[in-house]
């Protein structure tokens, strides 16, 4: 695989124009992965490789541990992730790093950072690893090979990522109405999940564990208060694990916040050197972390420190015998709060939860993303006032715009619930005719699968009318763990959802070191696309399209323009997608298709498509 990669990668950049120099380097980039498996070498600064000599194998990462004279190896990678090494694929990078007995480190080699702990998820995402980044990986021990080898096809495979652009990651934009908000007496917020709630106002506030120094004589007892929290918060996250299904890699993350050691060593040193409780000690070193956080550029990664807060608050109320925070309320309600974190959000019924109402909080955050997944429609970064409102008031919120009405008037009432009907009936429409085949105005059909995590995804999918399944993402069955699944437990799991796709398509990915691509809408990836689909035709072969990128609207028309014979993506986006397909015609499509191809950036092709 990376042989042909490589091979596309060269004659796409030699098509478009490219030097020898980047053709060479685009050709190189993509065996990466596998030179770095078969020990070939160190990639250099041009692309290719060079044979490490015995000066440098023999170095060590961190010069202080110099007298060990461990035998060291290092490979440096570039991340094409689109949001970097945020938690859920540093959450995979130190799951993979901790199954193996060498010392790991890692550092960001972009912005010159010194080597940390590979086992450590905290020190991980706070490299602040963005897209294009390089990192430098360094393993000693007798499996170096075989856990360089790993994280190098983790790196490669962009963790199980899709690499959608940001730009359409926006929300999608709500059904055309005549209709006008009123634009006076309404608060501002940062629009986060899309929709219309309408509802009296819920007030939420979570209890907080006020924390101050004690000095401990008993530090044994005091470290083994601490461990029987963390066990029950462990149990508390498993319970969220299993119960989420679409936030399980949120909570894998969560749960490496409870092993992490830069985070228990600390902890442990304060207790046990310098008699502090386990409170102050564990809220202490919890707070310098979501400190470090807050402190990267990224406000994406800065968004991360709300997980650590989670999990902080979590040990600390089961420190102080306090059950975890939940949400009851007697009434649909939108939920007004100071803020949510991933674990208040996962536990909330969109049927009584109509809306979601927070005066901090990020877009990009894991609440957030949470609640969309919900459909829930949420803003954030409303006017502190709101938390001043008493429980029953009526509020309505719109999240594609980020406007609050309080006590709206009944133009703006009848003009919200105007547009919440047609965005219901639009969900509604799609859902009722999801299980039929998507087939264009012309009479072109297109064939819809999904991408599944398990086997619970599997019944999911058919419900929304997937057609088989296109990526089955095996890593979930290495996720959590310590060992890898048995060659057992991996049959069964992919005979039962065989089993609910009756006969239906079903494709497995496994771990396939690769060079892939990032960003899908590039123009070298549209004449990428563009070349492989007639080639492909005409040998009677099919070309399927697997990403995140089909669940965009805006993008439908351009793949569709290109010749894709197969969609596949996640379940929830199956009916709008196929709903999408059936209003468009090829005949409008190829035209997009080929005015897309003449443009010479990312950001013109999301402008065409956007007009």
């Amino acid at each position: 695989a990376p042989l042909v990669e490589g091979a596309i990668a060269a004659a796409v950049a030699a098509a478009l124009g490219s030097n020898i120099k980047q053709v060479l380097i685009e050709a190189r980039g993509a065996l990466a992965a596998k030179t770095a498996q078969l020990s070939l070498g160190e990639q250099n600064t041009n692309g290719g490789f060079e044979k490490q000599d015995s000066e440098t194998q023999d170095s060590l990462v961190n010069p202080a541990s110099s007298s060990d004279k461990q035998y060291t190896k290092e490979i440096h990678l570039t991340i094409h992730n689109q949001l970097g090494l945020h938690a859920r694929p540093a959450a995979k990078f130190v799951t993979t790093a901790s199954q193996f007995q060498s010392q790991i480190q890692v550092r960001n080699v972009t912005r010159n950072t010194e080597y940390v702990r590979a086992d450590s998820i905290n020190r991980v995402a706070t490299l602040g690893v963005r897209q294009g980044h390089e990192i430098a990986i360094a393993a000693s021990g007798d499996d170096a090979d075989e856990a360089l080898a790993a994280l190098q096809a983790l790196v490669a495979t962009n963790f199980g990522e899709d690499n959608t652009p940001l730009e359409f990651l926006a929300i999608t934009p709500s059904p055309s109405l005549p209709i006008t908000l009123s634009s006076t007496h309404f608060l501002q917020g940062i629009p986060a999940s899309f929709g219309v709630a309408i509802a009296p106002v819920f007030q939420y506030r979570p209890t907080q564990i006020q924390v101050e120094l004690q000095y401990i004589e008993n530090v044994n007892a005091q470290w083994q208060r601490l461990q029987a929290a963390i066990d029950k918060a462990r149990l508390d996250i498993q319970t969220l694990h299993q119960s989420s299904p679409n936030a399980t890699a949120i909570f894998d993350a969560h749960l490496l916040f409870l092993t992490d050691p830069a985070l228990l060593e600390p902890v442990r040193q304060r207790i046990l050197e310098q008699h502090q409780n386990a409170e102050f000690a564990w809220q202490s070193v919890v707070n310098e972390i979501v400190a470090t956080y807050r402190q990267l550029e990224d406000a994406y990664m800065q968004a991360r420190a709300n997980d650590v807060v989670d999990v902080g608050q979590r040990v600390l109320l089961h420190l102080a015998g306090t059950i975890p925070n939940t949400i009851k309320l007697t009434q649909p309600s939108i939920l007004v709060a100071t803020d949510l974190t991933p674990s208040d959000t996962a536990q909330l019924e969109p049927a009584m939860v109509l809306g979601i109402c927070t005066t901090l909080g990020s877009a990009t955050s894991h609440t957030v993303i949470l609640a969309r997944t919900l459909g829930i429609p949420a803003i954030v970064g409303v006017s502190p006032e709101v938390l001043n409102l008493s429980d029953g008031t009526l509020l309505a919120l719109d999240g594609e715009s980020g406007k609050v009405w309080v006590n709206p008037e009944l133009d703006t009432l009848a003009a919200l619930q105007a547009k919440r009907n047609a965005i219901i009936s639009a969900q509604e429409q799609a859902q009722a005719t999801a299980k039929a085949p998507a087939i264009t105005r012309d009479g072109r059909r297109v064939s819809v699968l999904a991408n599944i995590s398990g086997i619970a995804d599997a019944q999911i999918a058919l419900e929304r009318g997937a057609e088989g399944v296109g990526l089955l993402r095996t890593e979930f069955l290495y996720l959590g763990r310590t060992s890898a699944p048995s060659e057992d437990e991996q049959f069964k799991t992919y005979r039962a959802i065989a089993q609910i796709l009756d006969n239906r398509p079903f494709i497995v990915r496994t771990l396939d070191i690769g060079g892939d691509k990032p960003i899908p809408l590039h123009p070298a990836v549209l004449h990428m696309i563009h070349q492989t689909v007639p080639a492909a035709h005409q040998a009677g072969i099919w070309v399927g399209l697997c990403g995140e990128i089909a669940a965009e609207p805006l993008a439908i028309p351009l793949l569709l323009g290109l010749g894709i014979d197969e969609f596949s993506l996640n379940p929830q986006a199956i009916p709008t997608l196929k709903q999408k397909i059936s209003q468009l015609t090829v005949t409008e499509s190829e035209a997009i298709a080929a005015s897309a191809l003449k443009l010479d950036s990312a950001a013109k092709v999301i402008s065409l498509l956007s007009a």
